[in-house]
């Protein structure tokens, strides 16, 4: 919460957003793929409560830098910078599905405490946001597969014998 309140401030004065400060908010959330709560430790109310509010942080920074290219690269936009904004080009590009990205670790992380339930809302409400350009499609496939996989067995053991090889 520091760490957003301090990259969103901006001085009144200011007319522009520098590229500095950009590439210090995308270096931020960039951090947040590394950064998920403990599945072992952490309940899934932590879990939704740390995605609510990175949620919540990607939805001012969209608001405070409209018209840049902070906006269209959270919003899963090509962008085209200068060759002498190539670094921040590439650090926007790493952002570029971010909104996606919490979903789904927040997906993995109910999967792994066995809330196949809470994993299969994550996993469509990550639907709703999903870029069709994206073409890191397999970091998204993965924990669907899992997931399906694991409500079968779980569903085949509370079968009786007949529903198991209706089911087969």
């Amino acid at each position: 919460m520091k760490e957003f309140l301090h990259l969103i401030k901006i001085d009144s004065n200011q007319n522009y957003q520098s590229n500095d400060q950009i590439a210090q908010i995308a270096k931020s959330i960039e951090n947040w793929k590394q950064r998920s709560p403990s599945e072992s430790f952490d309940p899934l109310c932590v879990w939704d409560d740390i995605s609510s509010a990175r949620q919540f942080f990607i939805d001012h920074y969209c608001m405070k830098f409209e018209n840049t290219p902070l906006h269209s690269a959270i919003l899963g936009n090509k962008i085209q910078l200068d060759h002498q904004n190539q670094d921040l080009q590439e650090q926007l590009q790493q952002i570029s599905d971010i909104q996606v990205m919490l979903h789904i670790q927040t997906a993995k992380g109910a999967f792994k405490m066995g809330a196949y339930d809470s994993s299969d809302r994550y996993l469509k409400m990550f639907q709703n946001k999903r870029n069709p350009n994206s073409t890191n499609d397999m970091r998204i496939v993965v924990p669907i597969i899992k997931l399906k996989t694991e409500q079968s067995k779980s569903e085949m053991r509370n079968a009786n014998f007949n529903q198991k090889i209706e089911k087969i």
